[in-house]
């Protein structure tokens, strides 16, 4: 009987630990989302072209499927792109 005890604490465990992951992965994707509309309206803020614009939300949500490269590739481009014009 310890063993099922022991099993069905195991269990317990895992179903919190796995509860908190997923909890704070949602955090996580609130507070990118968050700083994703901030960025775009940063970007209009300072006058970025639409095209421009256009061009990192399909980088990004590109990089969403790849590694975080070309997440740093994307940012780049906007950043090179602001401080030229």
């Amino acid at each position: 009987m310890q063993s099922v005890r022991n099993s069905k604490l195991e269990l317990q465990n895992s179903t919190a630990l796995g509860e908190t992951t997923l909890s704070s992965i949602h955090g996580q994707r609130e507070r990118l989302k968050s700083a994703h509309r901030k960025a775009l309206d940063m970007l209009n803020t300072v006058g970025m072209p639409n095209l421009v614009l256009r061009l990192a939300e399909r980088c990004a949500k590109q990089s969403a499927e790849h590694s975080g490269d070309d997440m740093k590739k994307t940012f780049s481009i906007v950043i090179y792109f602001t401080c030229n014009e």
